[in-house]
């Protein structure tokens, strides 16, 4: 019973409370007051033993003016103010400022490149300063993602001739696993909308102005903020907002907030000339000798196979029109992407190649086709560098290096917004993103290969012609461009709602089903009905949908709730340690392995599996069989992906931690060899398993296709080592 289950709990944790927890006034989050004297926002703590302790506001101005006509002086900071200057948004700087001071809520929408992500919350630091007022100013701007917020950091600190450093300069960053916050005064800090929203949890105390950046890309979190941002307007209190939006549709925006205050601001880039495939083909002259296509590592949606029958202008050839009717479309063709890179080697014209890819597999893959080109292998003239949330913030900076070589940047869609690469003048998109969706007639959340929508070419396409004409190529045809949406669905319409229902009952937002109705683009009350009753039967919600002591738990995991009950239920059954890294696994877009040679893969596969018939545990073996760095110890294992491993052992640290916090002792998640675990233990992790992941069960039919308990038939993936048994005929 539940009861009992708690009591066991309870044992491990003394301290944790498993009584009614007392239910929080909706709205007593909004916890607001402007920056005061001897507290620093960023760590919502006194100033005690720091130099601005005991100081007044009026000391503190004084010494920040002074510190600002040091730094405008400094050689750093006139090198790189010619650059500012020359951007779009500089000839609006005093309306900004002006719009910003005089409306508590303000939308700008500036296309790519015109310099608003770094330069607004610049303007609005410096006004203040230079009015005696710095003390009074603490800027939060938000990024959809970590990469960026980082990127960004370092750029705008760059620009004033700073570096990030803890608590003393005016710029700082704070996203998951790490943050260098700046000084509690006169600062600007740039974080991910996921840390705004737990910071919110214990107010908004000392933040004079809050950014919300990148706003149409209308990921979950994004979503809940405006929720909030928008009652939070409706309390009038003197917090300024502006919201930064890179696209149309800003209509949407202000009719949501009623705000009739929007500066539009065109970014003057040189002109990008774009291509079509039809285009494509017929300019360089492409006659493939055969097709071949990369498989990615998840199926190609429905709607991406049936591409219809197309019509084409009369300037393209028979030719070309046969070979287009041979090309499959959303499907990427690495000979393609590399007779093209040829035609753009053989111009005389320079400058960097971006290329859009949907996940870390594409670019893995055509990194390794390229690498041994005979052509784009010499180190001497290129350097291939991949772009990914999964690489170390030190590999991703590369893109920003000026280098002799023709740079060849294979990036996913962490490119197409925020961050700007300024020598790219060559852009290939392949039009194919990878998505998270929810199935709730299945029950299962998977990322697909999807079309990206017009909205995102357009942005692409702002990523070319910076320091010169740009070139554009779009891997679809024209037809096929007009028949994609105009923007995508935002991503609380097709999210599973369960981590955010946790989250908002965590947070203290009140009912989950009115918070949500609140939202920009409400999901339906039976999607938010389906998470409540879900989280009920696994008991993180009582009968009233209030947190229960184990909910309490979960709201703290940022992985799924019923990932999270499994975490919890490992401990009482003393395997904490393999599950909580496979919880870890389960909670990130990775891929463990490199899938470009298959029968290697399949080969590793079985010999890791040991007839245990398990994904999951392969990846917990392989976890234990690396070093700190993610390296094998052992050198038989060459598909193992370093990257990967990082990020679980990064992920991994952060639910320990989070556990250990609410009361665990950290040494039941130690970490040891997979082979110090008994069989009878690996059946209860099995169990374990089942338990979280049910009812989504299914049994093997034949061959490769399973069925699932709606008697629908589905695959076995490639990159599983039930496909290495069926391979082997031996399932």
């Amino acid at each position: 019973s539940y009861n009992h289950y708690a009591q066991q709990l309870q044992l491990i944790n003394p301290a944790l409370n498993t009584e009614e927890i007392p239910i929080k006034p909706e709205n007593s989050f909004l916890y607001w007051c402007p920056p005061m004297e001897n507290f620093n926002p960023w760590t919502n703590s006194n100033l005690d033993e720091t130099p601005f302790a005991g100081k007044t506001k009026q000391q503190i101005n004084i010494e920040l003016q002074n510190e600002f006509q040091t730094m405008i002086k400094s050689t750093k900071f006139q090198s790189v103010l010619g650059s500012r200057m020359k951007l779009p948004i500089w000839d609006h700087k005093e309306k900004v400022i002006q719009m910003i001071e005089n409306n508590p809520v303000v939308i700008i929408k500036g296309s790519t490149g015109c310099g608003k992500t770094t330069q607004v919350s610049q303007f609005i630091l410096d006004s203040y300063i230079k009015a005696a007022n710095g003390a009074n100013c603490n800027i939060i701007v938000t990024q959809p993602r970590r990469i960026s917020a980082i990127s960004i950091a370092e750029r705008v600190a760059f620009e004033r001739g700073e570096e990030l450093r803890e608590g003393k300069n005016s710029v700082g960053y704070a996203v998951r696993f790490d943050h260098t916050y700046p000084r509690p005064y006169g600062s600007i800090l740039f974080c991910t909308t996921g840390h705004l929203l737990r910071r919110i949890q214990g107010g908004l105390k000392g933040v004079s102005h809050l950014i919300i950046d990148e706003v149409h890309e209308r990921d979950i979190n994004t979503d809940l903020l405006l929720i909030i941002i928008r009652d939070l307007i409706k309390l009038e209190l003197n917090i300024h907002v502006i919201i930064m939006s890179a696209t149309l549709g800003v209509s949407h925006f202000q009719n949501y907030f009623n705000c009739h205050t929007v500066l539009e601001i065109d970014s003057h880039i040189f002109p990008v000339r774009r291509y079509y495939l039809e285009d494509t083909i017929e300019m360089i002259k492409w006659r493939p000798k055969s097709l071949s296509y990369m498989e990615d590592d998840v199926e190609i949606t429905e709607e991406i196979e049936n591409s219809g029958q197309f019509e084409y202008p009369e300037k393209i050839t028979e030719n070309t029109i046969n070979l287009l009717k041979e090309l499959k479309e959303g499907v990427i063709c690495f000979e393609l992407i590399v007779a093209l890179l040829e035609y753009i080697n053989s111009l005389t014209i320079t400058g960097s190649i971006l290329i859009f890819l949907p996940g870390w597999n594409s670019i893995f893959n055509l990194l390794n086709y390229l690498q041994r080109h005979p052509i784009f292998s010499n180190e001497n003239k290129f350097i291939l560098l991949p772009l990914h949330s999964q690489l170390s913030h030190k590999d991703n900076n590369r893109i920003f290096l000026h280098s002799i070589q023709r740079k060849i940047i294979l990036s996913t869609n962490i490119a197409e917004t925020s961050i700007t690469i300024d020598d790219v003048v060559f852009v290939i998109d392949t039009c194919l993103m990878k998505r998270k969706i929810y199935d709730s007639r299945t029950n299962c959340t998977s990322y697909m290969i999807d079309w990206v929508s017009q909205s995102n070419i357009q942005q692409r396409q702002g990523r070319a012609g910076r320091v010169r004409s740009g070139y554009f190529f779009v891997l679809c045809t024209k037809r096929r461009f007009n028949m994609l949406e105009e923007f995508k669905r935002p991503e609380i319409l097709v999210s599973s709602l369960l981590e955010t229902s946790l989250l908002i009952k965590h947070l203290g937002f009140g009912s989950v089903t009115a918070f949500l109705q609140r939202a920009l683009d409400p999901p339906s009350p039976k999607a938010v009905e389906e998470a409540l009753a879900t989280l009920r039967i696994i008991n993180a919600m009582d009968s009233t949908n209030e947190l229960t002591a184990l909910g309490t738990i979960l709201a703290k995991m940022p992985i799924d709730p019923r990932i999270g009950r499994m975490v919890i239920e490992s401990i009482l059954l003393n395997v904490a340690s393999p599950i909580v890294t496979i919880a870890a696994a389960s909670s990130i877009n990775y891929e463990m392995f490199d899938n470009s040679d298959l029968n290697l893969l399949l080969q590793t596969l079985l010999q890791l599996d040991e007839e245990r018939f398990s994904d999951h545990l392969i990846t917990f073996k392989v976890f234990c069989m690396c070093d700190q760095n993610g390296r094998p110890k052992s050198n038989g294992y060459h598909c193992i992906n370093v990257n990967s491993i990082m990020v679980v052992r990064n992920a991994r640290k952060q639910l320990v931690s989070i556990l250990t916090k609410c009361g665990f002792n950290e040494d039941i998640f130690a970490i040891k060899p997979s082979y110090r675990y008994t069989a009878a233990e690996f059946d209860i992790i099995a169990g374990l398993l089942v338990t979280a992941f049910y009812p989504n069960v299914c049994i093997h039919k034949d061959t490769r296709r399973i069925l699932t308990n709606e008697e629908r038939i589905g695959l076995i993936h490639k990159t599983s080592v039930f496909y290495s048994y069926v391979n082997n005929q031996k399932l």
